[in-house]
């Protein structure tokens, strides 16, 4: 009898232990990709570069 009573008590407990189907997050995301581009004067001997990269958001 007392493992009976047992057993359904610890059946109780674990209808109430579940996970949580979502999560919700607070704040703001920002985040992006920049591009810059330098370009050389025509005389010059140097080339111009572009660089790619990823801007910082906030969280």
């Amino acid at each position: 009898m007392k493992k009976v009573i047992a057993t359904s008590a610890l059946g109780l407990v674990a209808l109430g232990a579940h996970a949580q189907s979502s999560v919700t997050l607070y704040g703001i995301v920002d985040a992006g990709i920049g591009y810059q581009s330098s370009q050389t004067s025509l005389g010059s001997t140097s080339g111009g570069r572009s660089v790619i990269k990823m801007v910082n958001g906030i969280w």
